[in-house]
């Protein structure tokens, strides 16, 4: 058996409170852990000067990580990608 595990999967939202109403009400998550997070994990985070709130949420073996960023302000249009598009389509 293999020492790699799935950890979580990382979602940038514009609004945490909203958001976790979202996976806690209608996918049936819960609270786990909120932290305010700031430059100490700027090399891991891959920005600079960053300063966000990491809140993880849990149902099962499934965890993700709504992170809600104060500086630098997140950025995106927040339309769904289609599912051709490279990178992370759906949850």
């Amino acid at each position: 058996m293999s020492d790699l595990a799935f950890s979580h999967v990382g979602v940038c939202v514009s609004d945490l409170e909203r958001s976790t109403r979202f996976y806690t009400e209608v996918l049936g998550f819960r609270p786990v852990l909120t932290m305010d997070m700031g430059p100490e994990v700027a090399a891991t985070m891959e920005v600079d000067g960053c300063r966000f709130t990491s809140r993880l949420l849990g149902r099962g073996d499934v965890r993700v990580e709504l992170l809600h960023w104060r500086s630098p302000e997140a950025h995106g249009d927040g339309e769904r990608r289609p599912m051709t598009s490279l990178g992370l389509t759906h949850l």
